[in-house]
């Protein structure tokens, strides 16, 4: 699983990027809804913080269902792509 770490990472950074420029929102605001201080996530968006369980779970909190199943769905995705060229 260590080797998924990356993948899970950036895969997150990316989706709550999006999200918030999707939403309109300001980083200060996109880290109310993942219950960090804006430092944390301003470094968050550079790579150098990744999301804890914690902050995974408020984030999906402020999303719809449907946002929520898409999520999962493009992470199934990247990740069935990932085994497929692995195994």
């Amino acid at each position: 699983m260590h080797q998924y770490q990356e993948v899970v990472k950036d895969f997150l950074i990316e989706y709550v990027i999006e999200m918030r420029e999707s939403k309109s929102l300001t980083k200060t605001a996109m880290s109310v809804w993942l219950c960090i201080d804006p430092r944390s996530y301003f470094e968050l968006e550079r790579g150098r913080f990744s999301m804890s369980a914690a902050s995974l779970l408020c984030f999906q909190c402020c999303l719809d269902d449907k946002e929520v199943l898409d999520m999962v769905h493009r992470f199934r995705g990247r990740l069935f792509s990932l085994t497929k060229r692995v195994g």
